[in-house]
């Protein structure tokens, strides 16, 4: 159902900001990801609660990563 999130974003032209509030794990993400359009995202927010993993997710992927209380 991943694609839907694609066809939504071009039939309505908008982004979607998708938070995860440090509750993702690493193969997770990559399963939902690999099959959505980096366009179709305006940016992931804090996705895990390990920094390793964002290093190693945004390797493989081109998604914006958005961090608030992660840095803090």
């Amino acid at each position: 159902h991943y694609n839907e999130i694609d066809d939504i974003s071009e039939q309505l032209a908008v982004k979607f900001r998708i938070d995860f509030n440090q509750s993702a794990n690493i193969t997770d993400l990559c399963s939902i990801f690999s099959n959505i359009k980096p366009s179709s995202i305006d940016f992931i927010e804090e996705p895990f609660s390990n920094p390793k993993d964002l290093k190693e997710f945004k390797q493989m992927f081109d998604f914006q990563i958005a961090l608030d209380e992660t840095i803090i």
